[in-house]
């Protein structure tokens, strides 16, 4: 009988923090599970996260055009 031998990758830092830095939103957003305190959630990602933009990013008609919100800090 033949043997099926099973191989396991392990991953590399590369694969770790790729993961981490997913990018979205034309480059300006992160693909993250839960956005920081200064980025708003825009849309999903193909991976099912958020991703997470600085307000500022976000075009006016979306966020109702508050200053607030729209402020670079």
């Amino acid at each position: 009988p033949s043997s099926v031998v099973k191989t396991m990758a392990i991953p590399t830092t590369d694969d770790i923090y790729g993961a981490l830095d997913s990018k979205c939103w034309n480059k300006k957003g992160f693909c993250r599970g839960r956005c920081h305190n200064k980025e708003r959630f825009y849309i999903f990602c193909l991976n099912g996260k958020r991703c997470c933009v600085k307000p500022f990013y976000i075009p006016d008609d979306i966020l109702g055009g508050t200053s607030d919100m729209k402020k670079k800090t």
